[in-house]
């Protein structure tokens, strides 16, 4: 929900015109929905194996939603997959900070201690 910028009447998310005053609410619903297409085009980019496209994805939409640890996980995931573990880790703590028990996160975070523990070879 969201206050209406021109009454202040509380509207649920994806609503395009306000109920109380009718005002034209399009572009506020279209917003809102922003930070979920870019986790779309996030994974997308991912599975197609673009990890660049992903993480810069990812960072626009957590400008938006800081707190949505699906979000931070999968942009530890595309910096991980870059070879950028200390971003990936950081990304999977934060995860933990949001949702502590959320195993992916704590598996992720296992994952790049077992790599930084392998001899390097050179």
């Amino acid at each position: 929900m969201f206050p209406c910028p021109h009454c202040d009447f509380q509207v649920q998310d994806g609503i395009t015109a306000c109920p109380s005053c009718d005002e034209d609410l399009t572009a506020l619903a279209v917003l809102g929905e922003l930070p979920d297409h870019l986790y779309n085009k996030a994974l997308q980019a991912l599975k197609n194996g673009d990890a660049s496209t992903a993480i810069s994805a990812c960072g626009a939409a957590l400008n938006m939603k800081f707190r949505d640890p699906g979000l931070w996980m999968l942009f530890g995931l595309a910096a991980a997959r870059q070879g950028a573990f200390d971003l990936a880790e950081q990304c999977w703590k934060t995860v933990l900070m949001l949702s502590r028990n959320y195993e992916p996160a704590r598996n992720g975070l296992k994952l790049i201690k077992q790599i930084r523990q392998q001899p390097q070879q050179e």
